[in-house]
């Protein structure tokens, strides 16, 4: 699903664990059990203490997503109003034809921040992502935000695992 609150709420529905969704919206109106985009209601969903993420539900890549923090929020000078603006631009970003979307539900979503505490050795949150062709999986990205490994030779960035699907026959 190409949609993060349509996904979102596939995941929730079959009880896998996902980042909690504090407000999400459609542009163009409700969808799914998802309101209509209103970036006031999204301003007011803002959690306490500013440990969140700004993002667009169709673009990838990390591209206009907004992490906050209270200490960003701080330093930056973040107010209620330039967060609305904020939202407000992702809104009215167009990320269909960077993607090839034609008939993309665009919408804005306020999500909790998974942030990994420096002091842990080990994390267990991972970012799937799968690749479904013609209804079956063929591929798909695994991605742990950090792995006791890798910290353990001073890497502290994210570990991978790329896999392909084939169908395995009768004889195995």
């Amino acid at each position: 699903i190409e949609n993060k609150l349509l996904c979102h709420s596939l995941l929730r529905t079959l009880g896998i664990p996902t980042a909690e969704v504090f407000y999400g919206g459609f542009i163009e109106g409700p969808l799914g059990g998802w309101p209509q985009f209103d970036p006031n209601v999204l301003v007011s969903a803002t959690p306490s203490p500013r440990d969140f993420v700004v993002k667009s539900t169709n673009d990838g890549m990390g591209s206009g997503v907004l992490a906050m923090t209270d200490r960003r929020w701080r330093e930056q000078g973040w107010t209620v109003e330039r967060l609305r603006k904020y939202a407000a631009d992702r809104a009215n970003a167009d990320v269909r034809a960077k993607w090839g979307q034609k008939w993309a539900q665009r919408g804005v979503m306020l999500q909790r921040a998974i942030l990994p505490q420096a002091s842990r050795e080990f994390s267990d949150v991972w970012e799937v992502k799968l690749h479904v062709v013609f209804g079956k999986v063929s591929s798909g990205r695994a991605m742990q935000l950090r792995s006791k490994l890798l910290h353990q030779i001073g890497w502290d960035g994210p570990s991978l695992v790329d896999f392909f699907v084939t169908e395995v026959g009768a004889d195995g």
